[in-house]
């Protein structure tokens, strides 16, 4: 089992948004805490911290909308 971080469906990596820098390349990750802190990075600007050690609480598999205008971000239980 595995847990990856989507934005609006997408993954949150290169492959999911390709105009971002290439160091966002693997959204799927071994533990649900990885994923969340992988997803508080993302998030930074929106209520998240750049250094992924706190932000909003997102819980498996629930759609959250990050900035008030329907941009949803989830952590997926994925195989």
């Amino acid at each position: 089992m595995a847990f990856q971080v989507f934005e609006n469906g997408k993954p949150c990596d290169a492959t999911g948004f390709p105009n971002v820098h290439p160091s966002w390349n693997n959204s799927k990750f071994g533990t649900f805490n990885e994923a969340l802190s992988y997803a508080w990075k993302w998030l930074a600007p929106y209520g998240g911290s750049y250094d992924g050690q706190q932000g909003i609480g997102l819980k498996i598999n629930e759609a959250y909308d990050f900035d008030g205008c329907g941009s949803m971000i989830e952590i997926r239980e994925v195989e």
